[in-house]
């Protein structure tokens, strides 16, 4: 599965559980850790759970040929860490849910700078091979770095998500073993037929994804076509890579409210950008910057053959009652 490593570098479980256990192996009461932001929130919730200092690391938005995109800067991650006293940075790549995706000359000079640090990275790959049409796949941060952990999974890039199967792995043996002692007090083993159809997958996982990524090459093509047909309700940055886009709702409109509306009035779901973010200890006027910015962001996914159709029904609803909570 990944290069020299063995199967005792790999590890198993629910894709939740391995963020959980990953942590749980690594961290202790005042650590430091490093998330990127915004994010799926156990990323940075089971570290503040144990008692860590959390870092937000955020992207900016910068100007590129083919428009704005968002941009996780290297040396940001750089200024963040804390040599010696960093234990973990966790990043998200492809990340969710911006759709942003370093260079893999941004990625290896993030190696150096946890390997500078002696901090493990924990990167969830999980769109890891969703990349869009133009963006380079990353390595996986278990091949190049020693203490590097992938976590992984079939849920995404093959579209099985109802197996809960999983995986991590890494080359640190330490953290493997105890990962796997944790292991005895969640689930213990995948079920056997999650296993079994698992494994299935992964032999015919070549087709499987090429089909996940033609439903997401056209879902993205419905969705840039649709949000640019709306530049005066909708703004975006083009994602590089994943099934999601973070998008501004153009006004004076907080997202949370406007979706519950659209579901109510369209039945048609977005994710608020607000649930993305979360409490620290950031200086409280950039906190005040990001929260009022996520506050009008939705996440916007296209990873499915319904995707157009959607669209359009969102569309129907921008034409009839704009950006509206009412």
């Amino acid at each position: 599965m990944y290069a020299g490593l063995s199967e005792a570098r790999v590890n198993v479980l629910a894709p939740q559980e391995g963020i959980y256990l990953a942590s749980r192996a690594l961290l202790s009461p005042g650590d430091h850790v490093v998330v990127t932001v915004p994010h799926y929130q156990s990323l940075s919730e089971v570290a503040r759970s144990i008692g860590c200092e959390l870092s937000p690391w955020r992207p900016d938005s910068v100007s590129t040929s083919s428009g704005h995109q968002y941009y996780f800067d290297p040396a940001k991650l750089q200024g963040l860490l804390r040599p010696g006293q960093t234990k973990l940075v966790v990043t998200n790549f492809p990340h969710n849910p911006t759709g942003a995706l370093p260079t893999p000359e941004d990625f290896e000079g993030m190696v150096e700078s946890c390997r500078s640090a002696g901090a493990h990275l924990l990167v969830d790959e999980m769109y890891r091979g969703l990349e869009h049409a133009g963006s380079p796949q990353l390595p996986a941060v278990c091949e190049v770095y020693e203490h590097g952990v992938s976590l992984s999974g079939l849920s995404k890039t093959v579209g099985l998500p109802g197996l809960r199967i999983g995986w991590l792995a890494s080359q640190d043996p330490a953290l493997m073993a105890r990962v796997a002692q944790l292991k005895d007090y969640t689930t213990i083993c995948p079920a056997a037929p999650s296993e079994v159809l698992g494994l299935i997958a992964l032999r015919a996982q070549p087709a499987l994804l090429a089909r996940s990524r033609a439903i997401v090459a056209s879902g993205l093509a419905a969705a840039r076509d649709m949000v640019g047909a709306h530049a005066n309700l909708l703004e975006w940055a083009e994602p590089r890579a994943g099934t999601f886009a973070f998008v501004r709702l153009r006004g004076d409109i907080q997202s949370e409210a406007y979706c519950e509306a659209l579901r109510r009035r369209s039945q048609l779901m977005l994710m608020p950008g607000a649930l993305f973010d979360f409490e620290h200890e950031e200086d409280s006027s950039d906190l005040a910057t990001h929260a009022a910015d996520y506050a009008q962001r939705v996440r916007l996914t296209f990873g499915q053959r319904q995707t157009r159709a959607r669209l359009l029904q969102w569309v129907e609803d921008l034409q009839q009652a704009g950006v509206c909570k009412v």
